[in-house]
């Protein structure tokens, strides 16, 4: 009933002009939007991995309502503007998202994490979210904490996970070693693994630099930057600055994770000492804010829902958010 009542909400704002307004409100802001990975409707399976992720047939919509109300580029500070962005350097970066752009010759950039591609390692947060996907129901134990996995807890038994990692951080390599071990109870589709968790190769890279897509930065680890130590925090950035020029093609920056739990102002301050010029976060609030190494960004959910997502375009929905939350 509550999702009825919000929904009865956006079609009111979209047919009486509450949107247009804040869309004048927000006329000098450019938007950002982040996107993950896009999968094959055919293989979307609605898993906890995916949570922030979208079907090809929902980016092919959302582009096209985007494109309606702003111009794509690649530039920062344009006017009536949007860039599309996109984290981390899975696989489908390439095979859907630059072939769907190129499809109505729009460029976007793409975030890479260098060990990622250097490595063809699937990332750390990656392997948690997959292993609390896809483990059987049960009982587990890791660094001495017991996880309940379960159809109806999964999500609650990753945030644990996640958290525990997050206030534990010298353990994060230990964690993940413990869910390695249990590699043989996993059962995933191969054609969905292949799409989801393959790295990018340099050769797909280089081919989305030739059509004019960016190529930036997403850390060489995708570590959680706030909790590294200052020796730490200057080595990550410096090894991401040798790779300007080469792997990456302009001195954009967007932090792991994004949000302000994982980029603190100490961090923020390590990266205006930085070779990077623009720096973006994972989070949009109704207040703007100009500073270019906490450049917001926008996430959409997986809807094709015109409604929600203009909401979400105005800048109506972030105003509801603000009020209720």
């Amino acid at each position: 009933m509550k999702n009825v009542f919000v929904n009865a909400i956006y079609v009111l704002a979209y047919y009486t002009g509450i949107n247009h307004l804040f869309y004048f409100l927000n006329r000098n802001r450019q938007r950002i939007f982040t996107f993950h990975n896009v999968i094959p409707e055919s293989l979307f399976d609605s898993a906890l991995h995916l949570g922030v992720s979208c079907s090809d047939s929902t980016f092919e919509f959302q582009i096209r309502e985007i494109a309606k109300r702003f111009n794509i580029t690649t530039e920062i500070g344009v006017s009536s503007s949007c860039i599309i962005t996109f984290d981390d350097g899975y696989t489908n970066m390439h095979d859907i998202a630059h072939k769907i752009l190129k499809r109505y010759s729009y460029k976007g950039v793409f975030f890479i994490t260098s060990n990622l591609v250097e490595n063809q390692e699937i990332l750390w947060i990656d392997k948690l979210l997959m292993y609390f996907s896809y483990l059987p129901d049960g009982k587990y134990l890791f660094c001495n904490e017991e996880f309940v996995i379960d159809s109806t807890c999964r999500l609650e038994a990753y945030q644990k996970a996640y958290n525990f990692i997050l206030s534990s951080y010298s353990l994060k390599d230990e964690f993940v070693g413990q869910l390695e071990r249990h590699s043989a109870l996993l059962n995933v589709d191969k054609n969905l693994s292949d799409i989801r968790f393959r790295a990018l190769s340099y050769h797909q890279i280089e081919e989305m630099k030739m059509y004019g897509h960016l190529i930036a930065c997403h850390s060489s680890s995708h570590d959680i930057f706030s909790r590294l130590d200052d020796l730490a925090l200057k080595k990550e950035i410096n090894m991401c600055e040798i790779l300007r020029g080469n792997l990456y093609n302009c001195n954009y920056f967007s932090y792991p994770f994004g949000s302000e739990e994982e980029v603190n102002s100490n961090v923020v301050s390590a990266m205006k000492m930085s070779e990077f010029n623009y720096c973006f976060m994972n989070n949009w609030s109704f207040n703007t804010n100009y500073d270019n190494f906490q450049i917001q960004r926008m996430s959409l959910p997986n809807t094709t829902n015109k409604y929600l997502i203009d909401a979400y375009l105005s800048g109506f929905y972030y105003f509801l958010r603000r009020l209720f939350v």
